[in-house]
């Protein structure tokens, strides 16, 4: 019997690290997904602990999430601060719906499960994805590694030259 209970328990906790981030909680558990009027798709998903999930296009309708990184504690915190707003999530009024963009939100925090749909714009929609896109830039590091480096001997006889042809 007690065997059974052991694996049991193990089970059970196994599952429990499955289904919740590990480590210290930094950021709200915040899942945001914007569709532009122009078709633009993207979402961002920040676990508790930081972890930060990028998903774009045809990858979202799929789950599948094409880079993962992470925010830092002040972006954590700063993120915590703007969905503790009342309304944080409130849609301007505007006569003109056209081109808005559409948010599907879900925040998950100590007051439970939070799920919006708002269309249009929001400051404290908008202040969040700054953050979050601000943390997601990282998924371009590795393309902006490849591109070749400026040579300033390069840059400096080109402005010369420009600067020649000026003055003729």
């Amino acid at each position: 019997m007690s065997r059974w209970l052991f694996f049991g328990v193990l089970a059970a906790l196994m599952a429990s690290c499955e289904t919740s981030p590990s480590g210290p909680t930094i950021a709200p558990r915040l899942d945001m997904y914007l569709k532009t009027a122009d078709g633009r798709q993207v979402r961002y998903d920040v676990a508790s602990n930081g972890r930060l999930r990028f998903a774009g296009g045809q990858d979202i309708p799929f789950g599948i999430w094409s880079w993962t990184g992470s925010v830092t504690a002040a972006q954590g915190a700063a993120l915590r601060r703007i969905v503790s707003q009342p309304h944080w999530a409130s849609p301007i009024e505007s006569g003109d719906d056209q081109g808005d963009n559409a948010w599907e939100i879900t925040l998950r925090d100590g007051a439970g499960h939070h799920f919006f749909e708002v269309t249009g714009d929001s400051p404290g929609i908008d202040a969040a994805w700054v953050i979050l896109t601000e943390a997601g830039s990282g998924r371009l590091q590795e393309d902006l590694d490849r591109l070749p480096r400026p040579d300033i001997e390069k840059l400096v006889e080109r402005r010369r030259r420009e600067q020649a042809e000026d003055t003729q």
